[in-house]
C-alpha cells in the first residue's frame, strides 16, 4: 500500500503546480543552543509564529548532498552533539562531540564505539600492540565488517580491493587491506552521520550501514590552530600473562610491542574573502616508531643490525574551497590526500624491510542552486586509493648458516640465515562518477503533504592488481663442492662454496619459485536511481522509496523498497513509534576476479647436483572466477521514544535476514587445466540472521549545579547474530550447512551456530561530559560494560544414532569495562588567541580485561595509557 501511494505521488507531482504548504510549527525541542543541547520550553504548546509562505522552500544554507527531504533532518539532539533523526535510524555526532570525549588515534573506529548499534572487532585494542595506529573494524547490526559503505563530503572511500585480508602482512600474493580506503582522521569532519537502519533510498550497496562524514567548511575570519599529542610505552601499563613476558620483551614481530612512541600533530587555517570564497585546509600527521629485535631470543647478529624500528603514518592533507552566489547558487569542492605507510620487516632475515601503502588522493565538486521549486544538486566525485607493497629486495633466500651466510643465529637447531622480503605489488582502486539530486519544494494534495526526492548515479570504477618485478623465492638447500654448472656458468646468486654448520660443505638453493611481472584489471560501470516521498498526514510521518542499482561486473539489476514510518502519538512530541521495512543490496569485490589470474603468476624450477634448472611449470590457479547474485539484507525496525521529566528515553530494535551472502568454497575439477583439481570459488552460500535491541537515555537540558554544567548519555544494547561463514574467504561445505551439530548439548544446524566475532550478547555505554567555564575546564568521561563473550569452536564428533555429528562448544571469556577519560584547560591571552592543554587517560583503572585468543595463555586488552597534548587557537 505505501509504494502505491509513492507511484501516485510521481504522478501528480509532474502534474500539480507546486503549493506552498502551511508553514509547520516548529518544534522548541529541536532548538540549538551553542552547547548543542536541548531547550526544554516553558510551554508545550506555544503559538504558531507567522512565516511567509515563501519560506516553505528551504533556502540552501548547507550543503549535504544525501539530504532527500527537509524532514530527513537529524533533529533530535541527544547529548553533546549526537543526535538522532525521527525514524530512529541516523544518529549525527557533530564537531563538539568528535572533540568533547577521548580521542585515541583519531580514528573512525575509535569514534563508532559510543554507537549502540556498532560492535567493533574482538581482535582491536590488543594490549601486546599498542603502536598500532590503523581503525578497528566495526560491524553495524550484526552485519558482516566489510559490508559498510564510507563516504566523506560525498565521495566513497569504501575498499572494493579485497577488504578481508587484513591481518598478517607476511605473504607472498597478499597485500592488507582495510575496509576504510582512507585512513580518515575525525579531526578533520564537521559530522558524522551514522545510518543503522531505516536508511534512506539515497544510500546503496551495503547490508551494514552507512558512515557519511562531512569535512568542516571556513568560518567568516581568519582562524587556525596547531596541536601536538603524544603518548608512548612509558605512559602504558602492559597487560602481559608472566608466562609470555620474557619472549614479549625480546620481541621481533608486530604481533608484540614492548616499545614504541607516537605523535599526532594538527595544523588547520581557514577563513573567507570579502567575495563570499571560503578556503579551508588541515593538515594532520599520526607517527608511531616501534623499536623491535631483528632476531628472536635477543640474538645479537654480527651481519645485521639487531635492532629494528617498524613504523606507522597517517597523514590527512585536505582543502576545501566555497562559495555562495548572490543568486543563492553554491559551489564546493573537497580534496583529500590520505597515503598511509607501514613499515614491517622480517624477523631473523637480512634486508628484509617492506612496506604496506595504503589510501590515496580524493576530490569532490558540488554544485546547487533552485529552479521552479527544485533544490538541484550535481555532484562530481573521483577517488584514486591503494593496497601495495614496496620491499628492498625482489628475492627471498633461505640459506643454511656458514662463516659467509652469518648473519643468522650458529646455536639454533637446524641454523640458517634468511634474506630478502616479498617482492613489489601495486592494487589500486580508482572511482569517478556523477550524481544528480533533485528535491522538490513541498506539495499539498488533501490531507497529506509530500515532499518529492530523487536521484541520478552513474559510476566507473577500476581495479588492478600488478606485480612490478619479477620476484624469486629460494627455500630449499643440498651440499655441494661446486658453483659451476655442467653448462660452464658460475651461479653467484643461489650457491656458496662456504661450509656450513650442518653438512661442512657448501650449499646450493634447488626450489625456486619466480613470482612473474604482470597485471591483471577488472572494469564495472555501475548506475543507480532512486526516488523517495516524504509524507506528513497529521502527526504520522510516512518515508516511501525505492533503489534501483546495476553494474556490468556481475551484470545484476537489484531493486530495493524502503520504508519508514515515524508517529507522534500525543501530537507534541513527547510519545514517539517508528516502524521500518527495508532491503539492503550489498558489494561484490573485484578480489573475487582478480585472484583468479595472479595465481598463474607463479613459475616453479627445480635442479640437482649439475646446478643447471629445470624447465618451468607454471602454476594453475587456485581460484575461479564466476559471476554472482548480489548478498541482500532484509531488515524490519520497531523503536518508541518518550520525554518524561525532562529526560529523553528511546528504544529500537532492529532484525535483519541476510541471504546470498557470499562465501568461498572447493569444487571439484576435472577439465580445464588451468585451474587445480580442486579450485576455490565464490558462492552466494551464505546466510545470515540477526537481533539487536538499543536502548538510550539522557536529559533533554544540561544539569547545572553551581558554574558548572554536565551533559551525559546512557545506551545499551543486546545482540544476537547467527552466521553460517566467518567472512567471504571463509571455506564452506555446501552440505556441511545443512547437517545437524551438537552445540551445547542441544542439537542444531550447522548454519545456526552463533557467529565468532563482532557478538557480544551485550554491552552498555555511558558517556559524560563537563563544563567548567569558571576554570576553563573541560571534564570527560566515557565508560563501557561489556557482556562476557562467548567463542564457538569445534571440539570432537561423535556417534549419535549411528551418524557422525561434529560437537561445538562455547569458550567463555569474562565481561569487560573501561573506563576512559579527558580533561582540558584553556586559556585565553587575547581576544581571539587561546591555549590549551589536554591529558587523556584510557582505562583509567587499569583493569585486566581479558581479550580472545588463539593461545591457551591469556591475552589482555591495553591497560593504563596517558596522552597529553598542548594546542593554540587564534
Amino acid at each position: 500500500m505505501p509504494y502505491c501511494m509513492l507511484a501516485l505521488s510521481i504522478a501528480v507531482a509532474l502534474a500539480l503546480p507546486t503549493v506552498p504548504a502551511q508553514a509547520a510549527t516548529p518544534n522548541p525541542r529541536t532548538t540549538q543552543d551553542q552547547d548543542t543541547t536541548v531547550s526544554k520550553p516553558q510551554n508545550n504548546t506555544p503559538p504558531a509564529p507567522q512565516v511567509p509562505a515563501a519560506a516553505a522552500t528551504p533556502a540552501l544554507k548547507r550543503f549535504d548532498q544525501n539530504q532527500t527531504s527537509a524532514a530527513d533532518e537529524l533533529d533530535h539532539i541527544i547529548v553533546v552533539g549526537y543526535r538522532l533523526n525521527q525514524y530512529q535510524g541516523a544518529a549525527e555526532f557533530d564537531t563538539t562531540f568528535i572533540g568533547a570525549l577521548p580521542r585515541g588515534n583519531g580514528d573512525l573506529g575509535t569514534l563508532l564505539r559510543f554507537h549502540p548499534n556498532v560492535q567493533l572487532d574482538e581482535g582491536a585494542n590488543n594490549g601486546k600492540t599498542p603502536g598500532e595506529i590503523r581503525s578497528a573494524e566495526i560491524s553495524i547490526n550484526g552485519a558482516p565488517y566489510y559490508q559498510n559503505a564510507f563516504r566523506v563530503d560525498g565521495i566513497n572511500f569504501t575498499n572494493d580491493l579485497d577488504p578481508s585480508t587484513n591481518s598478517s602482512a607476511n605473504s607472498y600474493g597478499d597485500v592488507p587491506s582495510a575496509t576504510q580506503g582512507l585512513a580518515l582522521d575525525t579531526s578533520l569532519v564537521e559530522r558524522i552521520t551514522v545510518y543503522d537502519s531505516n536508511v534512506p533510498a539515497a544510500f546503496g550497496r551495503f547490508n551494514g550501514g552507512v558512515i557519511d562524514a562531512t569535512t568542516r567548511r571556513a568560518s567568516d575570519r581568519l582562524s587556525g590552530s596547531l596541536a601536538v599529542r603524544t603518548t608512548r610505552s612509558a605512559w602504558t601499563d602492559y597487560k602481559i600473562d608472566e608466562a609470555q613476558r620474557p619472549s614479549f620483551d625480546l620481541s621481533t614481530t608486530a604481533d608484540e610491542q614492548p616499545e614504541f612512541e607516537k605523535w599526532d600533530v594538527r595544523a588547520r587555517l581557514e577563513g573567507r574573502f570579502k567575495n563570499g570564497v571560503g578556503i579551508a585546509t588541515r593538515v594532520n600527521l599520526v607517527r608511531s616508531v616501534i623499536p623491535l629485535r631483528g632476531y628472536v631470543n635477543g640474538f645479537d647478529s654480527a651481519a645485521d643490525d639487531s635492532r629494528k624500528e617498524m613504523t606507522r603514518q597517517n597523514i590527512n592533507a585536505s582543502l576545501k574551497v566555497d562559495w555562495t552566489a548572490p543568486n543563492g547558487m553554491q559551489l564546493e569542492a573537497t580534496t583529500i590526500h590520505a597515503p598511509t605507510d607501514e613499515r614491517y620487516f622480517i624477523q631473523n632475515a637480512r634486508d628484509s624491510y617492506f612496506d604496506i601503502r595504503q589510501g590515496g588522493p580524493v576530490f569532490g565538486a558540488k554544485l546547487a542552486f533552485e529552479r521552479g521549486g527544485y533544490d538541484i544538486r550535481i555532484g562530481l566525485t573521483h577517488s584514486d586509493l591503494e593496497s601495495s607493497r614496496r620491499s628492498v629486495a625482489d628475492y627471498f633466500r633461505n640459506w643454511n648458516w656458514s662463516p659467509d651466510k652469518n648473519w643468522g643465529n650458529p646455536t639454533r637447531s637446524n641454523p640458517s640465515s634468511i634474506e630478502g622480503a616479498w617482492g613489489d605489488i601495486d592494487q589500486r582502486q580508482r572511482e569517478t562518477g556523477m550524481q544528480l539530486r533533485l528535491n522538490r519544494a513541498p506539495l499539498a494534495w488533501g490531507p497529506t503533504q509530500h515532499t518529492l526526492s530523487a536521484g541520478l548515479e552513474v559510476t566507473r570504477r577500476f581495479a588492478e592488481y600488478r606485480r612490478l618485478v619479477d620476484h624469486t623465492l629460494d627455500i630449499r638447500s643440498a651440499p655441494t663442492d661446486t658453483c659451476t654448472a655442467s653448462n660452464g656458468i658460475v651461479d653467484t646468486i643461489a650457491c656458496s662454496l662456504s661450509p656450513t654448520l650442518r653438512t661442512g660443505r657448501g650449499q646450493y638453493l634447488t626450489l625456486r619459485d619466480v613470482y612473474r611481472a604482470g597485471a591483471f584489471e577488472v572494469r564495472a560501470d555501475d548506475y543507480a536511481a532512486y526516488i523517495e516521498d516524504e509524507i506528513e498526514w497529521g502527526r504520522v510521518q510516512l518515508r516511501t522509496g525505492l533503489r534501483l542499482e546495476g553494474d556490468d561486473y556481475m551484470r545484476k539489476q537489484t531493486v530495493s523498497p524502503r520504508l519508514a514510518v515515524a508517529w507522534d502519538v500525543s501530537g507534541d512530541g513527547d510519545t514517539r513509534v517508528t516502524a521500518g521495512i527495508n532491503r539492503y543490496f550489498g558489494r561484490t569485490f573485484f578480489g573475487n576476479a582478480l585472484r583468479e589470474g595472479r595465481d598463474a603468476l607463479r613459475v616453479s624450477y627445480t635442479r640437482g647436483a649439475n646446478l643447471i634448472y629445470s624447465a618451468g611449470t607454471s602454476s594453475a590457479s587456485l581460484n575461479r572466477f564466476v559471476e554472482l547474485d548480489i548478498p541482500y539484507s532484509d531488515e524490519r525496525t520497531l523503536g518508541a521514544e518518550q520525554i518524561l521529566g525532562g529526560l529523553k528515553l528511546g528504544a529500537k530494535w532492529v532484525g535483519r535476514e541476510g541471504r546470498d551472502e557470499i562465501l568461498r568454497r572447493r569444487v571439484r575439477n576435472t577439465t580445464d587445466p588451468n585451474y587445480v583439481a580442486n579450485v576455490y570459488e565464490y558462492t552466494n552460500d551464505g546466510r545470515s540472521s540477526s537481533d539487536t535491541y538499543t536502548f538510550n537515555l539522557a536529559p533533554l537540558d544540561p544539569w547545572e549545579w553551581g558554574p558548572t554544567r554536565h551533559h551525559w548519555f546512557l545506551a545499551a544494547d543486546w545482540t544476537d547474530v547467527r552466521r553460517n561463514y566467518t567472512d567471504y574467504d571463509s571455506s564452506l561445505n555446501p552440505l556441511l550447512a545443512e547437517q545437524d551439530v551438537l552445540y551445547n548439548g542441544e542439537r542444531i544446524r550447522f548454519d545456526e551456530l552463533p557467529a565468532d566475532n563482532f557478538n557480544r550478547p551485550w554491552s552498555v555505554r555511558l558517556a559524560t561530559r563537563s563544563d567548567l567555564q569558571r576554570w576553563g575546564m573541560t571534564m570527560s568521561h566515557f565508560l563501557r560494560y561489556r557482556a562476557g563473550y562467548r567463542d564457538v569452536g569445534f571440539v570432537e564428533t561423535r556417534t549419535i544414532d549411528g551418524l557422525p555429528v561434529d560437537v561445538y562448544a562455547d569458550t567463555d571469556f569474562p565481561d569487560t569495562w573501561t573506563l576512559n577519560s579527558s580533561l582540558e584547560w584553556e586559556r585565553q591571552w587575547r581576544q581571539r588567541t587561546t591555549t590549551f592543554a589536554r591529558l587523556e587517560v584510557s582505562n583509567v583503572t587499569n583493569r585486566s580485561n581479558r581479550r580472545r585468543s588463539a593461545s591457551s595463555i591469556s591475552s589482555y586488552e591495553q591497560g593504563r595509557q596517558y596522552w597529553l597534548e598542548l594546542g593554540l587557537r587564534f
